[in-house]
């Protein structure tokens, strides 16, 4: 979180050199009592650090502070030490103890210009190293920038080495020199230790001979060839260096394909222009900068594809949406304001609030919690946030059991009373019997507010213990809102409502019905305008590693299919997450497709707050024991930056759990009696009283001529044409058959005002050619949908051919249902014997939902069958 500077840097690798190389230089020169000389050889590097301090009067004094033991100290380390000492001398706080020790000192006169300079050597020290200012040389301090980086002209330091001669020889001073300057042109690894230190995946740029002849056209040219490749390679491989994992123990190793070295691009190639893309070019320029130096560009790049988020979108085949997405992440900026900073603290501290207190108060019942991955919540209210100030119609939830508590309190509404109600076992006296369900498994509506004041209806669908099944189901519920409002009505565009979707990271990888949902988005009969999918990426599948749970690099590529991208986070930074959620959301509005975020982070405890993970995950359980939970850490990164104090974010999350106390209270004190239950089911009313189907005449004639009647100039199929005339001659001898009564019946309906929506494996013509609902011309292939003649700006008739599957089509259509009781909604099987492909939502929602969760469906199943002689498989 902090800057390394090259004092730092310099100062390290003074340390080295004496350690590794010269360590006579930490030697020291005294005379004892009688003046007899003695030479010191001390067991430790003590670096004492001249430090410059302005008086109140203006005036200014020099103190040097000591790092102890510093030839021990990893960079990381040292660094860390070196920032205290320097915050102490600012604040006044160093004590006598800060200056005791020294053995070796560094002072840097060259932060305020001084070139070159030769330290007095202080008593009881036998060196004292002074580092000059970092600049060009005198003859080139004016010279053109770009002249300067075509002949290679480098930025020059002077260090120079004030030493007792008595106990130091001349030779040994001018070795010490000499390993300083190997070890900072990157000799013996020095940066590569640097880099893993403090964690930068990156290779470090090695000291070599520059190549940029005189007559150099022809090795710009070769030069801004590769500079092009490695550009598209951070586009394409940027995320596989990415800081992903909150968990990892050391960051991801270098690509190949991005390291400058591999395209034969040297140190001083870092300095020089060159072209980053064309305004009107296919790819966006980086930054959106025409020309640029080669080390801005990796900057860039660098800070858009490989820090804490990693993205996955060059698998895209539209050039408009990959050049959309560069120009969005390329330059832009990775800090949020700090007003939307503490907003993220805030929704952190609610997470966390709630988790802690449902484990202090109800120890040992299964939750289901967020801990671990509370930035799920940031994330969650960043869209929705987004959402509602651009006025969307609704969004409809789907989701799995881990943390679904806290998404029902803290993004839905639900009440921290109705939560808790559930906890204590109180029943409703006004509720009937039923099996009830589990509480991580309900539904719930509610309205969102954003931070702006503007609402947003928000619907968390109730869903079994079947991972990803409720995956179509929510689908279907946001294509059934869509159709009620109307699509051209919506004052949102075409896509009002939006569909969320949480997964865990071994279903969605390894759950069937994820890949066949996903199949649905852009099918005409199923589109929803695109759905956000968030990830809690825990890393693990109930004990199951990635390695058993996956074929793929990521859990999100399956996702690929659809041409989504992918954006890969750290749920450890919520920063990230928020910006992020707030892309994802973006690219729905924008190109009204599927979106992917992968937040990588971990599960604090295991499977269930009763389950030991330590059993199978024993590290990787130390590692999470011994972590912050991610509020602290944001709380620890605004207080570095001076966003907020220590005690405000502490309050904070006080007044949740005073909050949360208070509402306990009130829970306990409105309890019913102990002996209230919930009422007995009602009698059955036994048989229902006779309904009249039947229609006039006059209506069925009506809908035969609809049946018969199609656009002028339009060439029916001449078979079809027979059967038509067939069917009439038919129905005025006063018969119909199966086809013809279904279609009676649709039609009927339309005029009745009731919507008719029909899908399925080859519905629009009838598995057994028998429908023939849509007609496809002879001659050029335009379509003309036949019952459509009776559909009214209220009524439509909806028929559509499904992609082949039964599982993911059929919890759409009961989603769809659910959600419009006023549509006939049915689907039908190719033949009835693959209806058990759609077992999981036959059995967890059609036939149990409405004792589960009191939700109804009016959803018909067709199940055709007969005896064609084809075998058990069809009939």
């Amino acid at each position: 979180g902090g800057k390394v500077s090259f004092t730092h840097i310099i100062g390290y690798a003074i340390v080295q050199a004496i350690r590794d190389y010269v360590p006579r230089m930490n030697n020291s020169y005294v005379e004892g009592p009688n003046g007899e000389p003695r030479l010191v050889a001390p067991a430790e590097i003590n670096l004492g650090l001249a430090i410059d301090k302005e008086k109140p009067d203006g005036s200014r004094s020099l103190i040097v502070a000591c790092i102890r033991d510093a030839g021990s100290r990893s960079f990381s380390e040292f660094v860390a030490l070196y920032d205290e000492l320097v915050r102490k001398a600012a604040s006044n706080k160093l004590t006598p103890d800060d200056f005791a020790g020294v053995t070796v000192t560094l002072t840097n006169p060259g932060t305020i210009g001084t070139e070159r300079s030769v330290p007095r050597l202080m008593p009881g020290q036998g060196v004292i190293v002074g580092v000059g200012s970092l600049a060009y040389p005198t003859e080139f301090a004016a010279a053109d920038p770009r002249t300067i980086a075509d002949l290679g002209i480098s930025k020059v330091m002077t260090i120079s080495s004030t030493y007792d001669h008595r106990i130091i020889q001349g030779a040994e001073s001018g070795i010490f020199l000499k390993r300083v300057h190997d070890l900072l042109v990157g000799e013996e690894n020095f940066y590569e230790s640097i880099f893993e230190s403090i964690g930068v995946p990156y290779t470090a740029v090695h000291w070599r001979v520059d190549e940029n002849p005189v007559d150099r056209e022809e090795s710009m040219i070769s030069k801004q060839m590769q500079v092009a490749n490695l550009i598209n390679m951070y586009r394409v491989r940027g995320h596989l260096i990415a800081n992903l994992d909150p968990l990892a123990a050391e960051p991801p190793k270098m690509h190949p394909e991005l390291d400058p070295a591999t395209y034969g691009l040297t140190i001083w190639d870092l300095d020089r222009e060159f072209l980053t893309g064309l305004e009107r070019g296919v790819y966006a320029m980086v930054g959106g900068t025409e020309r640029m130096k080669l080390g801005k560009i990796l900057g860039v790049l660098r800070d858009a594809y490989c820090r804490t988020i990693g993205i996955e979108y060059t698998h895209i085949q539209s050039v408009e949406e990959k050049r959309w997405i560069q120009e969005k992440v390329e330059g832009a900026p990775t800090k949020l304001p700090v007003d939307e900073q503490r907003h993220i603290l805030d929704r952190l501290n609610a997470a966390e609030a709630l988790e802690k207190f449902l484990a202090t108060k109800w120890m040992g019942q299964k939750r289901f919690g967020l801990e671990g991955a509370e930035s799920t919540i940031a994330v969650l209210d960043a869209i929705l946030d987004q959402a509602a100030n651009e006025k969307m119609s609704g969004a409809v939830l789907g989701m799995a059991h881990r943390g679904r508590l806290n998404v029902l309190v803290n993004i839905v509404g639900k009440s921290y009373e109705q939560l808790f109600k559930e906890f204590e076992g109180h029943v409703d006296p006004d509720s009937i019997q039923g099996s009830g369900d589990v509480k991580y498994h309900l539904g719930q509506t509610g309205t969102f507010q954003a931070r702006s004041g503007a609402t947003i209806p928000v619907e968390l669908a109730a869903n079994p213990s079947h991972l990803e099944a409720v995956n179509p189901v929510v689908e279907g519920m946001v294509r059934a809102k869509m159709d009620q409002i109307g699509l051209d009505a919506a004052p949102s565009g075409r896509f009002p409502v939006l569909p969320v979707l949480l997964h865990g990271d071994a279903a969605f990888a390894g759950q069937g019905v994820v890949a066949e949902t996903l199949n649905l988005s852009l099918i005409k009969g199923y589109r929803v305008g695109g759905t956000i999918h968030l990830i809690i990426n825990n890393q693990l599948g109930f004990t199951t590693a990635p390695s058993a749970a996956r074929s793929s690099e990521y859990c999100t590529d399956v996702a690929k299919t659809v041409q989504a991208p992918i954006f890969h986070v750290n749920g450890d930074d919520p920063e990230a997450c928020v910006r992020v959620a707030r892309l994802a959301l973006e690219y729905r509005q924008r190109f009204n497709k599927d979106v992917v975020i992968d937040m990588v982070c971990y599960r604090r405890h295991g499977h269930n707050e009763g389950d030991d993970p330590s059993y199978t995950q024993p590290i990787m359980y130390r590692q999470i024991e011994a972590r912050r939970s991610v509020r602290k850490l944001f709380t620890e990164a605004l207080v570095r930056r001076g966003d907020i104090s220590i005690e405000e974010a502490e309050q904070a999350l006080v007044d949740f759990n005073s909050k949360l106390q208070t509402a306990l209270e009130a829970t306990r004190l409105s309890a019913p009696d102990a002996e209230v239950i919930a009422l007995p089911h009602p009698p059955a009313a036994g048989v229902l009283p006779h309904v009249a189907t039947g229609v006039p005449q006059a209506q069925l004639d009506r809908i035969h001529e609809a049946l018969n009647t199609w656009p002028e100039n339009f060439t029916v199929h001449p078979k079809l044409a027979k059967q038509f005339a067939a069917r009439t001659a038919m129905y005025e001898g006063g018969e119909i058959d199966w086809a013809l009564a279904e279609a009676f019946a649709f039609g009927s309906l339309l005029a009745e005002g009731t919507s008719v929506r029909l899908t399925g494996q080859d519905s629009r013509r009838g598995t057994f050619s028998h429908r023939h609902s849509t007609l496809v011309d002879y001659n050029n292939g335009n379509e003309h949908l036949l019952l459509s003649g009776l559909e009214t700006d209220e009524t439509k008739f909806w028929i559509y051919d499904s992609l082949l599957s039964e599982y993911a089509v059929l919890g759409f259509e009961y989603g769809y249902s659910v959600t419009n009781p006023q549509a006939m909604v049915l689907w039908e099987a190719q033949f009835g014997d693959f209806l058990n492909g759609a077992q999981i939502i036959i059995d967890q929602f059609i036939v149990s939902a409405e004792n589960k969760w009191h939700q109804h469906s009016g959803l018909v199943m067709l199940l055709p069958h007969g005896f064609e002689g084809q075998g058990p498989e069809h009939s």
